[in-house]
C-alpha cells in the first residue's frame, strides 16, 4: 500500500537526521547509539518522508549508483508506524531514482522489521554480515516488490 498523503525530499545526512535515528530506532537495548555515533556512518543519499512538514520516516542510504542501493537505516516515528510510511518510502526509491534493486541489512531479534521487509518481497540472502556478526542481509527486485504490492513500476 503506498500513502499519498507523504511527501518526498532528499536531505542532507545532517544532526537532524541523526538524531531522528537516535531517537526512533528500534534497539534489543545492546547497541543504543547516540547521534554523534551515526555522523560517522558513510551514508550518501537520504530520502525524507514529510507528513504536514514534519519527518515520519527515513531512508539512509550507501550507494555506486541509484540502480543498486543498500539501506543502512529505515526509520518511522513510532506514531506513524502501520501507516504505509516505509513502503511508500521504498515506493519511492523505486519509482523515483529507477532504482532496480534494494539490499539492506536487519538485525535478526527485529521480528516486525523482518516480517515488514518480507512482506514488501525482501528475501533473506544471509544470516550474517561481512563481518560475520548474526545479522539478516536481505535483498529486493524491483519485479518481486512490483509483484508482492499489486504495482507496475518500471
Amino acid at each position: 500500500m503506498i500513502n499519498t498523503l507523504l511527501n518526498f525530499k532528499i536531505v542532507p545526512y545532517d544532526s537532524t537526521i541523526c538524531k531522528f535515528l537516535e531517537e526512533n530506532l528500534v534497539y534489543d537495548g545492546t547497541e543504543l547509539w547516540k547521534a554523534e555515533t551515526y555522523m560517522k556512518v558513510s551514508i550518501n543519499l537520504v530520502v525524507a518522508a514529510f507528513l504536514d512538514n514534519k519527518i515520519v520516516g527515513i531512508a539512509c542510504m550507501s550507494n555506486t549508483s541509484r540502480m543498486k542501493v543498500f539501506i543502512k537505516f529505515l526509520c518511522t516515528l513510532e506514531s506513524n508506524r502501520r501507516q504505509y510510511v516505509g513502503s511508500t518510502l521504498f515506493y519511492y526509491i523505486f519509482n523515483g531514482f529507477g532504482t532496480k534493486e534494494i539490499s539492506l541489512e536487519v538485525e535478526l531479534f527485529n521480528e516486525n522489521a523482518i516480517k515488514f521487509y518480507e512482506n514488501l518481497g525482501f528475501i533473506k540472502k544471509s544470516s550474517y554480515d561481512c563481518n560475520g556478526k548474526p545479522r539478516g542481509l536481505y535483498n529486493c527486485t524491483i519485479d518481486n516488490f512490483n509483484k508482492l504490492n499489486g504495482l507496475n513500476i518500471k
